[in-house]
């Protein structure tokens, strides 16, 4: 396993307090048959679990885009994509790698959802879900585990399912 962002300890200690609304919302979402535009119906599907890995790494690419001021899912390249320095990538990060440098199982499908808005949760979750390809990416009852993070104005959600 590679190593984690250097406030991997911290970030897992913040996130106590912030995730079970995180999580709440998006499985919310999901209890809910909805459409998602172009993409046709989805049925209400089952909830996800929780990871750690998957906040790591949406805080990661926050901190990331906050500092470095942009926003893209892929990462700067800079001193503050993590990922980039500890891997040596010479480029910005991707999800992929951000990931899997945050501890998460080779095998996997992911998708991530971004959103730059100074907003409260629900505000944010109703932009997501009027968003047809953020819709779907809740809406995919393929995926079994989510992490989600939020600095300043800039909100991550990455989900995956183990292959």
């Amino acid at each position: 396993m590679l190593p984690v962002c250097p406030q991997g300890e911290l970030v897992t200690l913040k996130v106590a307090a912030e995730k079970n609304s995180y999580l709440n919302a998006v499985n919310g979402a999901r209890s809910v048959g909805r459409t998602c535009g172009q993409h046709g119906y989805y049925p209400a599907v089952t909830p996800l679990q929780w990871s750690d890995e998957l906040y790591r790494a949406s805080y990661e690419h926050n901190v990331d885009m906050v500092e470095s001021n942009f926003f893209s899912h892929d990462g700067s390249g800079s001193d503050t994509d993590w990922t980039a320095q500890i891997m040596e990538l010479g480029r910005g990060s991707s999800a992929n790698e951000r990931i899997k440098n945050n501890g998460v199982p080779t095998k996997y499908s992911i998708s991530e959802n971004l959103a730059s808005v100074s907003s409260s949760l629900p505000a944010v979750m109703n932009g997501l879900l009027a968003s047809d390809g953020h819709c779907v990416n809740i809406m995919d009852s393929t995926k079994q585990f989510m992490g989600m993070a939020r600095l300043g104005n800039k909100w991550g959600q990455t989900f995956y399912s183990v292959n």
